[in-house]
């Protein structure tokens, strides 16, 4: 009988729960996904910790699950040569892991693990803009334009991204908020355009279709080396939040074209508020897909040789 091959998970390295909620450990997702996909190891969660529902939800929105759970660790019928686990604790009956980094530095060659980051400063006589982007992050980062509603927009690219995004943003408010958000929108996207490199190992296209209440959000984007926007959205407002509707377009033009990709947006009728904030958060989850990593591969996603 084949002994099993098993990834033994213990619940002091799956993250920690505060009044913000349950905070991921570094790199969680991308080493568990990339040791499911590989389908040579069992994952079992070892521990006692009653776990929010959302954590689950969230895993399997990952394509992450476990097996099975167990409160303490046995090796009956186990490879013990061939398993393995992630743990805080120095008593291991097993090789040990003690951060997901390390997992990952041990099932996948260094060069595809490396963060990809990148900073972008654009200056002019309207705009003075310094920003970072990781686009292994956890959802980490603060952009503070100034104006308001577009803050709060961009807070939704951050957190559902999960792209580590920072910036100091200046910009000519007291002529109005166009330079400010064309600007943005140029540096953010070319930050991704550069911190995605060669765009070998990628998925390359991402989609997402999101509802909030009575409006319902489709994007898509294909980072593809063209720009290219489509935009379907009729707001009934001329302003939410004191910004200007027409400003949103705009915005999403700038970042596809400073990104070099292809982005289509649309959202049925409704609240305005809705409206733009489910085109946020459609978009950063469809960036999200786009830009992840397929585990262990290398390929250019193109038959072109080159994007």
């Amino acid at each position: 009988m084949n002994k099993r091959r098993v990834l033994f998970v213990y619940d002091d390295m799956l993250g920690f729960v505060d009044e913000k909620g349950f905070h991921y450990e570094k790199h969680l997702f991308e080493a568990l996904r990339c040791v499911r996909r590989a389908g040579e190891l069992e994952i079992v969660r070892v521990g006692n910790e009653t776990l929010p529902s959302l954590f689950y939800e969230t895993l399997a929105g990952e394509d992450i699950y476990f097996d099975s759970e167990v409160k303490e660790i046995s090796l009956d019928n186990v490879d013990t040569d061939n398993s393995y686990q992630v743990s805080k604790s120095k008593d291991c009956a097993l090789k040990n892991f003690d951060s997901y980094s390390s997992l990952l530095e041990f099932f996948l060659p260094e060069e595809t693990i490396k963060h990809r980051c990148y900073s972008v400063e654009r200056n002019t006589r309207e705009t003075q803009i310094y920003l970072s982007l990781d686009l292994d992050g956890s959802g980490k980062g603060e952009l503070k334009t100034g104006v308001g509603f577009f803050d709060h927009m961009l807070e939704q690219v951050i957190k559902h991204s999960r792209c580590d995004i920072n910036g100091i943003i200046k910009g000519d408010l007291e002529v109005d908020e166009h330079h400010t958000v064309e600007d943005l929108g140029i540096t953010l996207g070319q930050a991704f355009r550069y911190a995605l490199g060669d765009k070998r190992g990628i998925n390359r296209y991402g989609h997402d279709i999101l509802m909030m209440d009575d409006v319902l959000a489709t994007v898509a984007v294909d980072f593809s080396g063209r720009p290219y926007l489509i935009w379907k959205v009729n707001f009934k407002r001329q302003e939410v939040g004191g910004f200007p509707t027409e400003m949103f377009e705009h915005f999403f033009k700038s970042f596809s074209d400073a990104a070099q990709c292809n982005l289509s947006i649309e959202v049925t009728d409704g609240n305005t508020h809705h409206q733009a904030e489910a085109a946020f958060k459609a978009f950063a989850r469809a960036i999200r897909m786009a830009v992840k990593r397929v585990p262990g591969s290398k390929e250019l996603p193109s038959t072109k040789g080159v994007l």
